[in-house]
């Protein structure tokens, strides 16, 4: 019954269709298939809350109806792009301004009944030995700080999600600073699985060694496919990564939450995805 399980927490995230605007749409369209839908707050999307809020309350209201309707379940993915949602910069204006936009998103976002909200560390610039992670990481803990604080009395939790290889702009913690953030602010942890795998694939003997000592704290979890652990996000088949073998593992240790398709790469549609995920979906209830 495990398998049959698992096929009940195979979801898709909006940002498969590159953040238009008209996320009511997406998601209607997605919840034809999926009751499990992460809302990404990026590219169009976002710039309807930058700068038309009744544009913005609007669409909140329209996800809202068909979450009631279709008895969906959301999670929240926050900005993460730009100066904007640098949260662990050392700049400490842009840091506060940051922390606030990221708080606007989140209370702007409250009526779509969310649970888990994502969001990314923050940015690595170069900046000489001003640079240190240990640094990065105080600002971080600041940020968290205050964002937790409204987040706990809206009833949701700050998941931090885990960043990839090859991206030399984003900040990379270790099982030590998840630690301590969970155990100081009770921040919990988007686990993105082609992120980990990108780091870690080389490394067979030991590959599940900082997963399981993660486990704990993880509370959603993103998936796709990938090719010879290069950091990609491609549709489920289309790679060679053993990403069945790798959810299977979390649950047998004791995840209970959601895996989301997310993220695109080039060449591939939005159909690709979803047609690829309800295959795989598919495939778990035929094998219970």
């Amino acid at each position: 019954m495990r398998r049959l399980t698992m096929s009940n927490k195979i979801g898709i995230s909006t940002n498969i269709f590159k953040n238009p605007a008209n996320i009511s749409h997406v998601v209607r369209e997605i919840s034809n298939n999926f009751s499990i839908i992460e809302i990404e707050i990026e590219k169009d999307f976002r710039k309807a809350l930058d700068n038309d809020m009744d544009y913005w309350n609007k669409q909140i209201y329209e996800l809202a109806e068909i979450k009631k309707q279709k008895n969906l379940y959301f999670s929240l993915h926050a900005p993460y792009l730009g100066e904007m949602t640098d949260i662990s910069s050392l700049n400490n204006d842009i840091r506060k301004k940051a922390v606030n936009y990221m708080i606007f998103s989140i209370r702007h976002s409250v009526n779509l009944g969310y649970k888990n909200i994502t969001i990314h560390p923050g940015y690595l610039y170069e900046t000489g030995t001003t640079n240190k992670l240990e640094y990065l990481f105080d600002n971080l803990c600041r940020s968290l700080s205050d964002i937790t604080k409204v987040t706990n009395d809206l009833g949701g939790n700050i998941l931090l999600e885990n960043t990839g290889n090859n991206r030399p702009r984003y900040i990379v913690l270790d099982n030590h600073h998840y630690d301590y953030l969970y155990n100081e602010y009770g921040i919990y942890v988007t686990m993105d699985i082609v992120h980990y795998h990108s780091f870690h694939h080389e490394n067979r003997e030991d590959y599940y060694h900082d997963l399981e000592d993660m486990i704990k704290y993880v509370k959603n979890a993103h998936f796709n496919d990938l090719r010879d652990g290069k950091h990609t996000h491609i549709p489920l088949g289309e790679g060679n990564f053993q990403y069945h073998q790798f959810i299977e593992h979390m649950t047998s240790k004791g995840y209970q939450g959601n895996f989301i398709v997310e993220e695109t790469g080039v060449g591939y549609s939005a159909q690709n995805y979803i047609d690829a995920s309800i295959k795989y979906r598919d495939s778990l209830y035929e094998a219970a």
